[in-house]
């Protein structure tokens, strides 16, 4: 008879366990898809054409911190978080690569900086 209150006191601390499990795996999608929402954004934003804004924007990216948080998505465990940053990152590479060159789209990506998708990371 003194087992059953044991009993259902480890039930009743189990529950609650897996609710709070339960929320913070709910709480970690969405911070995913708004990790995926941001990137998305970032990747569609149109790079800068002449050598004073690509400077300007290089320097907001530095100043930000944007450059840094997305190096640390590159080591994401979602590998559609992990790609998306990895890709943004090249974008970006590319603009630092044309600094002082003309404002000529890049037609030729380097090995390093090829397009990867989600499977390939």
């Amino acid at each position: 008879a003194r087992d059953e209150p044991e009993r259902k006191a480890v039930l009743g601390k189990l529950k609650s366990l897996g609710a709070t499990l339960t929320a913070a795996i709910d709480q970690l999608g969405s911070l995913h898809k708004e990790q995926e929402g941001v990137l998305k954004r970032l990747s569609q934003r149109p790079l800068p054409t002449t050598d004073d804004e690509k400077q300007a924007f290089l320097e907001s990216l530095k100043n930000s911190q944007v450059g840094k948080a997305v190096q640390r998505l590159k080591k994401h465990n979602s590998h559609e978080i992990k790609a998306a940053a990895v890709n943004l990152r090249c974008k970006w590479e590319s603009l630092i690569d044309g600094v002082g060159a003309p404002a000529t789209p890049r037609t030729s990506l380097t090995p390093k900086c090829a397009p990867v998708k989600a499977e390939q990371v």
